[in-house]
């Protein structure tokens, strides 16, 4: 463990402090889903690290994994809070009445629906056009 606190603690406390000042809930119960759901994604992150068999692998992969991750948890994040939106508040006026193919994510057990959307990621991320 370290002395010095984390760069990560100060961009939560910051983030933390605007809640505070713009009136929004930050309390312990607000935080604390976000917490597990962090503590859940450290877990399955250092899995994938801990699966290379050197220790060059392991500082790439812990490297890669937490650049690449990040804008892709925020991506699904993001694409989950539309998903959510239309179906508790139903589209605008004006809106399209078919979503975007990547905005019909869903989280599924489904082994082959998850595969389906892997392939359209990485198709919409190649620029190809992805499954239907």
């Amino acid at each position: 463990m370290h002395d010095e606190p984390s760069p990560a603690l100060g961009t939560l406390v910051a983030s933390v402090a605007a809640l505070v000042r713009l009136g929004y809930p930050c309390d312990t119960a607000h935080l604390l889903p976000y917490g597990r759901i962090a503590a859940e994604l450290a877990v399955a992150e250092l899995d994938t690290v801990e699966e290379q068999p050197t220790t060059a692998g392991l500082i790439e992969a812990a490297v890669a994994l937490t650049v690449l991750y990040e804008p892709a948890l925020l991506g699904l994040r993001r694409l989950t809070h539309i998903q959510e939106s239309a179906r508790r508040f139903g589209g605008a006026k004006g809106s399209p009445t078919k979503p975007h193919r990547l905005t019909a994510f869903r989280a599924s057990s489904n082994l082959e629906d998850s595969l389906r959307f892997r392939e359209g990621v990485c198709a919409y991320a190649d620029g190809r056009r992805g499954p239907a």
